[in-house]
């Protein structure tokens, strides 16, 4: 069950800000947000979800994805940490809620 924190909703879809650099290392991202020049580090597997919201790709569909490649983990568990991912870059400004409709 999706939180409703920042109306998070299992069809909202975290999008990158635009005003916000990513520069990847070792699989690790560094962010870098110019409206107050903060950075954020992300370890690998955030760094694999932020290369994922583009504003199109649901959360619930990210919870799926996940669940598939990590099949030993409950999705319970999936949730709670995609949704703690996405809940602290939208506090710190770097992703903002797309609707989650792809192209047609």
């Amino acid at each position: 069950m999706i939180a409703e924190n920042h109306d998070l909703v299992p069809s909202v879809a975290p999008r990158r800000r635009p005003h916000v650099t990513a520069v990847e290392l070792d699989g690790r991202a560094v962010l870098y947000r110019s409206e107050d020049g903060s950075m954020h580090w992300l370890d690998e597997l955030g760094t694999l979800l932020w290369n994922c919201f583009d504003g199109d790709v649901p959360l619930n569909e990210l919870v799926d994805d996940l669940a598939h490649v990590y099949p030993g983990e409950e999705r319970e568990t999936i949730e709670r940490d995609l949704l703690a991912l996405v809940e602290r870059l939208l506090d710190d400004g770097l992703v903002e809620l797309g609707d989650g409709r792809r192209p047609a």
